[in-house]
């Protein structure tokens, strides 16, 4: 039985898939199997998928109609026989000790969910996130540690996603938040590390980017706040955690460009409740994308760059 299971989803991701499944082949930890799902792709994905298998033996190669993210990962997680699981995007890759330092983290805490860094690399700039280790608890505190919803720059137990039956949402945007906040608060022991990063690329061509689905994003991203808030509802989360949950629904998940128009920011009032420190938290929301207008507009009409590169 492998230690590690990786699972990665492709899509029509040629340009990018050799550098992903090299960096997981670069690993200083060796114990993995890899698990590709190939999800319907158009393009030289599988046939790439197939060469490195002939290569490398600890590939599993699944193939499937077009399904979509969410059900890629699911599809792959009947099929896991590691201890550990890791998500790897296929346009992302893993830095060389990223695997290692989790591991070695999880079997030292026995820990349900191990975090690590994340580098975010556009053509331009980079930045990345800088933690200190710490093991949370309480799931107030791990919601305010994750930079997002994601799931990849994680470590989970396969048997604690077995146990509480976490997997993805399918059809949905955003649907990392619905296996992550849920994640966060079942882990009885959730480590932070300042160990190898996940390096995320922005690529502008992904379906996240896509104009044509802008309407579908603001609608799923409703969807989604709304199913976190019943979650906290559901398991009687005290109103402290659950104020945690809808700020950081406000900062990942709500467009906050739509918040000025008040029948989305209404709906928006009515899914996280109707008090006055959730109005503020709607409000300082606003009020960042604003500052985001501004420091736009100093950026592309007078050429200041106002934030600095990590």
């Amino acid at each position: 039985m492998p230690a590690v299971s990786v699972i990665i989803p492709v899509y029509n991701v040629e340009k990018y898939l050799q550098r992903c499944l090299d960096s997981v082949f670069n690993q200083t930890f060796s114990d993995l199997e890899i698990i590709c799902v190939n999800d319907g792709s158009p393009d030289n994905s599988l046939a790439i998928l197939q060469e490195n298998a002939k290569k490398d033996k600890r590939i599993k190669i699944i193939s499937q109609n077009n399904q979509g993210l969410s059900q890629a990962r699911n599809n792959a997680m009947k099929h896991i026989s590691g201890k550990y699981v890791a998500f790897l995007d296929s346009d992302d890759f893993f830095d060389d000790n990223f695997i290692e330092c989790l591991y070695k983290k999880a079997e030292e805490a026995k820990a349900d969910v191990v975090m690590t860094n994340t580098r975010y690399i556009s053509p331009t700039r980079s930045k990345q996130t800088h933690f200190h280790e710490r093991l949370l608890s309480s799931f107030g505190d791990k919601i305010k540690a994750i930079p997002d919803g994601s799931c990849w720059n994680k470590l989970y137990s396969y048997d604690f996603l077995k146990k509480h039956n976490l997997n993805f949402p399918s059809g949905l945007y955003f649907e990392d938040n619905l296996f992550t906040i849920p994640a966060c608060y079942f882990a009885d022991k959730f480590m932070v590390i300042n160990g190898g990063c996940y390096n995320y690329i922005y690529n502008p061509n992904s379906i996240t980017k896509d104009p044509k689905k802008e309407q579908k994003r603001l609608a799923d991203g409703l969807a989604i706040t709304k199913k976190l808030m019943e979650f906290c509802h559901n398991h009687k989360i005290n109103e402290q955690d659950r104020l945690c949950v809808a700020d950081f629904c406000l900062n990942n998940i709500i467009n906050y460009k739509m918040l000025v128009d008040k029948t989305y920011h209404d709906e928006v009032i009515s899914i996280i409740g109707e008090n006055k420190l959730l109005k503020k938290l709607c409000l300082k929301a606003w009020a960042k994308n604003i500052r985001r207008k501004i420091k736009s507009f100093l950026k592309t009409l007078l050429g200041i760059n106002t934030k600095k590169s990590a």
